[in-house]
C-alpha cells in the first residue's frame, strides 16, 4: 500500500492530462468525505479549478478550492502539493509556479492511495492520463517558481513511491520504481495506453519515403503536415518529405481524449545514389561500428572507389579500395554516415552507424 507521511513533511506530484467535462480526482486517501488525508480534485465542470482537501488531527476540513482557467483540458500539466509540518503550511505549485498557500492540518490515517480514482466510490474514475507520480518524505520544491522536471521522476532516499507508468500498452499493474514494493493494480479501464510513432527510417535519401506508424487501438488517427503524406487519417502513412520535417500524430481514445507525438525525418541530398549493387554484391560490416568496417563487392577487377559522407551528404573521405578491405572509422564522431562505393559500372550507397 502506499500512505502519506504522517506528522511529516511531503510532496506529491504528478503529471495530468484531463479530457471531458467532470469532477476528476487525481489522487485521494482520505477514505471518505470525512476522512483524515489529502485528496486533489480536478473540476473542469463550467469554469476549471483545481480543489484539494485536507482532514488531521484537529477533524476540521480545510478545502481550496483555486480557480485555475490554465488548465486546459487534453493538455499535459505538471502539479505537486506540498506540506510543510513544522506550521502546518500547504503550497500547491504548477507548471513552474506556486499558485496558492494556505494552512492545514494533515495527518493521513487511510492505507490507500487511489490514483486517478475517488477512494469511497468504485465508479468514480477520471478521464484522462497520469503520467510519472511521486511521493516523498520532503519538500521538493519551495519558493515562487520551480523548474518543471523535464524526464523521468528521479528516485533517492526521501522517495516514498514512484510510478513511471511505463510497462507496456493495456498493462494494468504498474510497479514501483523506489524498490518499495508498492505495486499499483488498476480498477476499471485503467490501462497504460501509448502514442510511440514507430518509424521504419528516421533519415532518407531525398526523392525516397518512409513509413510512420501509429499505436494500436486508438479511435482515430489525425497525422500532420498533410502536405507530404499519403494520408492524414490512416494508422499507417508513408511520409515523403523534401526537406527535414516534424510529423505530428494526434490520437483519440475511447473517451475522446487526445494525446500527441510527434517525430522528425531528416532528409538527406545525396548525389548519384542508385541501388545498382543488390544487398549480396555490396555488404558493410559490422552495423552499427566502433572503430572500423570491412566492405566486400563483387566486381570483375575486385577495385573500386569508396567515398565516406556525412548524413548531410557532404564526402568527406574518398580512397581505392579492394574487396574485403577494412576501413578505419576511429577519426569520424559517433553518428550516422553513409558509404558510397563506385565501380566502373555500378555505384551504390550503405547507411552506417558509428557508436
Amino acid at each position: 500500500s502506499v500512505t502519506i507521511p504522517n506528522h511529516s513533511d511531503f510532496t506529491i506530484e504528478t503529471f495530468f492530462n484531463i479530457c471531458g467535462s467532470g469532477a476528476y480526482k487525481i489522487f485521494d486517501n482520505r477514505g471518505s468525505t470525512a476522512g483524515d488525508g489529502v485528496e486533489l480534485v480536478i473540476n473542469t465542470v463550467s469554469a476549471t479549478s483545481i480543489q484539494v482537501g485536507m482532514r488531521g488531527d484537529d477533524k476540521s476540513n480545510a478545502n481550496l478550492n483555486y480557480s485555475q482557467s490554465s488548465v486546459q483540458t487534453s493538455t499535459w500539466h505538471h502539479i505537486a502539493i506540498v506540506h510543510r509540518h513544522s506550521d502546518s503550511t500547504n503550497f500547491l505549485y504548477m507548471n513552474g509556479n506556486k499558485i496558492e498557500e494556505w494552512k492545514a492540518d494533515v495527518n493521513p490515517t487511510y492505507t490507500q492511495l487511489y490514483i486517478g480514482r475517488s477512494d469511497h466510490s468504485a465508479s468514480s474514475f477520471a478521464k484522462g492520463y497520469i503520467d510519472e507520480l511521486r511521493l516523498s518524505k520532503n519538500m521538493r520544491y519551495t519558493g515562487d517558481n520551480y523548474s518543471v522536471p523535464s524526464s523521468e521522476f528521479t528516485n533517492d532516499e526521501n522517495t516514498l513511491a514512484l510510478y513511471h507508468f511505463n510497462e507496456d500498452r493495456l498493462s494494468t499493474t504498474f510497479s514501483d520504481a523506489s524498490g518499495n514494493n508498492s505495486t499499483l493494480s488498476a480498477k476499471g479501464q485503467a490501462s497504460t495506453f501509448s502514442t510511440t510513432i514507430t518509424v521504419s527510417e528516421n533519415i532518407i535519401v531525398a526523392g525516397n519515403s518512409t513509413t510512420l506508424t501509429g499505436p494500436d487501438g486508438a479511435v482515430s488517427y489525425t497525422w500532420s503536415p498533410e502536405a507530404t503524406l499519403n494520408s492524414s487519417t490512416e494508422k499507417t502513412v508513408a511520409a515523403s518529405p523534401t526537406s527535414n520535417t516534424w510529423y505530428i500524430l494526434a490520437v483519440a481514445d475511447t473517451n475522446s481524449c487526445i494525446v500527441k507525438d510527434s517525430v522528425e525525418i531528416e532528409v538527406s541530398e545525396l548525389t548519384g545514389y542508385t541501388k545498382d549493387l543488390d544487398k549480396n554484391q555490396f555488404t558493410v560490416y559490422p552495423v552499427p561500428a566502433k572503430k572500423e568496417i570491412t566492405v566486400n563487392f563483387a566486381n570483375d577487377n575486385n577495385t573500386a572507389e569508396l567515398a565516406i559522407l556525412n548524413m548531410y551528404g557532404e564526402i568527406i573521405k574518398v580512397m581505392p579500395i579492394t574487396t574485403g578491405s577494412s576501413i578505419d572509422l576511429s577519426q569520424f564522431p559517433k553518428g550516422i554516415y553513409f558509404v558510397r562505393l563506385t565501380t566502373a559500372d555500378a555505384s551504390s550507397e550503405r547507411r552506417i552507424l558509428i557508436e
